[in-house]
């Protein structure tokens, strides 16, 4: 209803300035109500016309539905000329004037809408009273409108104008005068567009399972050791803990906007889509909270929030792309890592006010909301991922697993990856190319998941304090170098150059233990198709290299970071992607690598890409697209 009670003032405003109604069909309604069908179209020369001139028509700020019911004035709200009031027992018949409200035709309509409805009063009333009494508060009210003046007010348009600017000052994305990476183009086999066809004729089918719960390592008592404390839930600290991961998602959320606002301060441009992600990732992989329990300052590590002061190289790089100079870029740099560290320290002291600890959760049809009481956080899941990881729950806790556990461990696992964002960061293989890999190398571990997107029961991840009462093994790189880990991998990292570097590193010195004790290893890494960084340079130049091809980025897409809340799962890649086969001499024997393997993995992955409605929802969101981000 149209300023009725299942519309608010803001949808109204909303609605009006960018729509024009093009039709109105009555509907059935009780004796109460006021229901109709509206049908509205955009404003394709909204922005146009404000911008052309200050002094705006006045179809613009009119009201396209509340219109006065004499047919020979039907004045909008918004046009001027006195006020438009509104029935207070029909809600639909509008008059402008007394003297409108005087009119036969008026009259008329009106006491046919209030004909037989029994609302406190009758049609003989409205046919009996004067214009005056129509127009008084005993049959109408004013009707508000967000617009003071009138339309031909100049200071009005000036003001609309300027807000439009900040607008989309605020939604432009930056234009970057270099991208991070050196990439590749490989041409396109076209798998996508034949693998579609095939999908329709029913020739071949996808898999879209979220996880396989057959599957899950066998871990021994002294693997576990790093992540034990993490593996019980205690339920007592649980409100505490729920206070501080409040806490630490508005500190980072504050974060953000203080990078824009040191960017556009000191550095006057506006910083690349991904730039504050990248930071965040670096700084996590330099203070190692996952190692550590202190920091240089002896205060205990924060797991999200960097707690030293330091200048990032990267950052500086990443500012370099937009304009910003080296000067200023270390200056911003040093600030928002010293803000960090003010920020950490008020999370370790104390806790969010009003929020209790208390975590709900609200079931509805395609998803679950899950709250804090008090805090203005909102977590959704889909019902699949949510009974996803109540089994993974209900698996290392066992009989303990109860469902206020449960619930305050979802809201802990929840706003920790809300607050760390960077979707594009935690794209996934889908479920068939797993499954490839699950048959013909029997992979069963994840090197680089989280317990939100693993396809396996077991795998490491970023956060062991949140993730390891839902499987994970902890940090990848706390996986001892002694030769004591076998089996078969797969490493898909964050796609973040100091990432991709470390995991080379690690996963060569895995393999040369293992090399020497001649035991049965092998990791099958996907990375992004740049050539210019020392991960591929590691990969490509490696004597356990069994395998390695591209793909190109037309023929593939992943599984989305955020894929526990998303409509589309699936995204399309931004890059040509890397496939690295890598064994030990007695891994090589054990899962041969061929041909046939190779084929396989491409029409899995090819199957993974998104279609083109989801492509222009995706483009819509404008983050994580290409390397000019």
């Amino acid at each position: 209803e149209l300023e009725g009670t299942t519309a608010t003032h803001a949808f109204e405003k909303a609605l009006t300035k960018a729509f024009t109604l093009q039709k109105f069909i009555s509907l059935p309604n009780f004796a109460n109500t006021a229901y109709s069908l509206t049908i509205w179209s955009r404003r394709k020369d909204f922005e146009k016309k404000i911008k052309k001139s200050a002094n705006v028509e006045k179809s613009v700020w009119s009201h396209p539905g509340l219109r006065c019911y004499n047919p020979a004035c039907r004045r909008a709200l918004g046009e001027g000329y006195g006020d438009l009031r509104r029935c207070i027992f029909t809600r639909m018949v509008c008059v402008c004037s007394i003297n409108c409200a005087d009119t036969s035709s008026v009259r008329s309509t009106w006491a046919g809408e209030l004909r037989d409805r029994g609302m406190g009063v009758t049609a003989d009333e409205v046919t009996m009273s004067s214009g005056e009494k129509l127009y008084s508060d005993d049959f109408t009210r004013k009707l508000s409108w967000p617009f003071k003046g009138l339309p031909e007010d100049k200071k009005m348009g000036e003001a609309r104008e300027e807000v439009l600017e900040l607008s989309k000052k605020a939604r432009e994305t930056p234009k970057t005068l270099f991208s991070l990476h050196e990439t590749i183009d490989v041409k396109s086999l076209g798998l996508v567009r034949k693998i579609e066809s095939d999908i329709r004729k029913n020739k071949m089918t996808k898999k879209f399972e979220v996880w396989n719960p057959k599957v899950s390592r066998d871990i021994t008592e002294t693997q576990m050791i790093k992540v034990k404390k993490f593996a019980h839930f205690d339920p007592k600290i649980a409100p505490f803990r729920v206070q501080k991961e409040v806490a630490r998602n508005r500190a980072v959320w504050n974060l953000r906007k203080i990078f824009r606002k040191l960017c556009s301060q000191i550095g006057n441009s506006i910083p690349p889509v991904c730039a504050f992600d990248r930071w965040l990732a670096r700084s996590l992989l330099k203070e190692n909270p996952a190692e550590k329990i202190k920091n240089q300052s002896g205060r205990e590590v924060d797991p999200l929030l960097p707690g030293t002061a330091y200048v990032d190289p990267g950052l500086v790089k990443d500012l370099a792309r937009v304009g910003c100079s080296e000067e200023k870029a270390s200056e911003i740099s040093r600030k928002l890592s010293e803000k960090a560290a003010e920020l950490a320290k008020s999370v370790s002291d104390g806790s969010v006010k009003g929020v209790s600890g208390k975590v709900e959760v609200k079931r509805y049809k395609h998803s679950l909301d899950v709250l804090a009481k008090g805090s203005s956080i909102h977590l959704k899941i889909t019902p699949l991922y949510f009974d996803k990881l109540f089994e993974l729950f209900s698996r290392t806790q066992g009989k303990n697993a109860t469902k206020y556990k449960f619930e305050h461990a979802l809201f802990l696992l929840l706003a920790r990856y809300q607050a760390l964002s960077g979707h594009g960061f935690q794209a996934a293989l889908n479920a068939d190319a797993f499954e490839v890999l699950r048959e013909r190398m029997e992979v069963d571990f994840e090197c680089f998941a989280s317990p939100l997107n693993a396809r396996f029961g077991r795998y490491c991840s970023a956060f062991p304090d949140t993730d390891a009462v839902f499987g994970s093994m902890g940090s990848f790189f706390s996986l001892p170098l002694d030769g004591s880990v076998t089996g078969s991998f797969e490493a898909n990292p964050p796609f973040i150059s100091e990432v991709l570097t470390k995991m080379s590193t690690h996963i060569t010195s895995m393999l040369k233990s293992a090399e020497k004790i001649k035991k049965c290893l092998s990791f099958t890494v996907v990375i992004p198709g740049w050539v210019d960084e020392t991960c591929w340079k590691n990969m490509i130049s490696s004597k356990f290299l069994r395998r390695h091809f591209i793909v190109a980025k037309a023929d593939h897409g992943f599984c989305d970071g955020a894929q526990h809340q998303r409509r589309d799962r699936y995204r399309e890649s931004p890059f040509d992607t890397g496939i690295f086969i890598l064994q030990t001499s007695a891994g090589a024997l054990k899962w041969a690598v061929s041909d046939s393997l190779e084929k396989d993995i491409r029409i899995a992955m090819a199957k993974a890409y998104p279609s083109e409605a989801a492509r222009k929802r995706r483009l819509s969101q404008g983050r994580g697209l290409g390397d000019a981000d």
